[in-house]
């Protein structure tokens, strides 16, 4: 089964609210011009760098607790050695840099000392989803670890995955990131520098073997959000379809909910930044009783 993270909840509490959430520095600084907010503000020209060397740790403050499962990384330069440390609390005031803080993730699959990153040098897309388990977050914190001052994160994104989805093939794994190579020549035909550039892929999420009462089905907690000032524990078909074809996304076509701890790891590490491909189809019956809802969208992978 499959999971999408469609909701950033930090966008949506920051850059789609008229009062703004308290960010805090707990230590070091944020380089000018590459703000914490940059990694939420779904432009993927701005991103998050340390002032210096020193690493930096970042609480966001929500103005009350949100839930939250997973959080998923797009366009940086960490290499192996360099990850980030998500922590939270659901306490009313914000803990100290030393305070009680609890780690976001899942020790069982991912290192047991909290911090999260890419397996080798690729810049591929990643995330840390925690399968069946939900998390009050009123403060969340990002820590760097072995970052230098030239280290980035362009996109970040924080929510709740809706899982359980059916994902079918035919489907296209983000195996590796597919690229493009322009051979030019002169005048007289001789061989110039060729261009070489990253392409995204064009997916087809296919959602089959949906009946109406799944469109209208709740996720408890899980699609429980506030859209056009209602707040409500929306259907998968009203809170998928709103984000989904206004906002950029992650798609897990594999949740890793089976196999080793290993194999587990390996699934979550398989996600794709997507926006959706011009516009979002609405579901249509096959049979009678079922129907199949195509989402179109481009897909990146680093």
């Amino acid at each position: 089964m499959g999971a999408i993270l469609a909701e950033n909840k930090l966008h949506h509490a920051y850059w789609r609210s008229a009062s703004k959430p308290t960010i805090t520095q707990q230590t070091s600084t944020q380089a000018t011009g590459f703000e914490f907010v940059n990694m939420f503000d779904n432009n993927a020209h701005t991103s998050f760098k340390n002032s210096s060397n020193d690493q930096t740790k970042i609480a966001f403050s929500f103005a009350s607790s949100v839930k939250m499962n997973g959080f998923a990384v797009y366009g940086h330069n960490l290499n192996s050695t360099q990850k980030i440390i998500v922590e939270y609390s659901n306490a009313s005031s914000l803990p100290a840099v030393d305070g009680s803080w609890s780690t976001f993730t899942d020790s069982a699959v991912y290192l047991a000392n909290g911090q999260v990153g890419v397996p080798d040098n690729f810049n591929q897309a990643f995330c840390c989803y925690v399968k069946g388990t939900l998390f009050d977050v009123r403060h969340l914190r990002i820590t760097t670890v072995n970052w230098t001052d030239s280290t980035f994160i362009t996109t970040f994104s924080a929510g709740t995955f809706v899982d359980n989805v059916n994902i079918s093939a035919p489907y296209t794994m983000p195996s590796f990131t597919p690229q493009e190579v322009s051979i030019k020549r002169n005048n007289q035909g001789n061989l110039l520098s060729s261009d070489v550039r990253k392409i995204p892929q064009k997916l087809n999420i296919k959602l089959n073997t949906l009946q109406e009462s799944d469109l209208d089905a709740t996720q408890t907690d899980i699609t429980n959000t506030t859209i056009n000032g209602l707040a409500a524990n929306y259907s998968f078909i009203d809170y998928l379809g709103h984000f989904v074809s206004r906002f950029p996304f992650f798609v897990l076509h594999d949740d890793g909910g089976s196999g080793t701890n290993a194999e587990k790891l390996s699934d979550r590490n398989k996600v794709y930044f997507c926006t959706i491909d011009k516009s979002l189809q609405q579901p249509k019956f096959n049979t009678p009783v079922t129907l199949t809802w195509s989402i179109n969208a481009i897909g990146y992978i680093s």
